[in-house]
Order: C-alpha cells, then sequence, then structure tokens
C-alpha cells in the first residue's frame, strides 16, 4: 500500500520543507498531496482523499476497519 502524504504550504509548526524531506526518503510507493492554503491541519477533503485511496488499495473488509479507525480518530480530534 502507498504511502499517502499531505503538506499544507502554510504550515507554520511543521515546515514544509521537512514534509518534502521526509517524502522523499520514504521508500516505496507513494502518492503526495500538496494544499497551497492549509496550515498544520487537514481538512475533511484530505482525509476523503485518504479514505479513498485505502479502499482502492486494500481489499473491503480490512479497508472498513481501517477507515473506521481512520475516521474515529478524525472525530476525536475534532473533539479535542
Amino acid at each position: 500500500m502507498p504511502n499517502d502524504h499531505g503538506v499544507g504550504l502554510q504550515d507554520q509548526i511543521c515546515p514544509p520543507t521537512t514534509s518534502f524531506a521526509t517524502f522523499n526518503r520514504i521508500p516505496g510507493r507513494k502518492t503526495h498531496r500538496i494544499y497551497v492554503n492549509r496550515g498544520h491541519g487537514m481538512d475533511d477533503e484530505h482525509w476523503l482523499w485518504v479514505w479513498n485511496q485505502i479502499e482502492s488499495e486494500v481489499p473491503f473488509e480490512q479497508a472498513v476497519v481501517a477507515t473506521t479507525l481512520i475516521r474515529k480518530r478524525s472525530l476525536a480530534k475534532s473533539v479535542i
């Protein structure tokens, strides 16, 4: 399964250069999505893209488990 990586170019906490440096060192298949107007947090657009990537790569039963865990994590973050 590829590494799905997103970066907000306006991120003041983790500068985009560090994200690009990490991405370039990851072996294997990977995809990178750049959000020009985003900062440190990713919005629903990013997480929907990640979920779609998982569901396209993993058998259905495993994808349901993985996306459920990601959705729960995302919801927990939004409550904090």
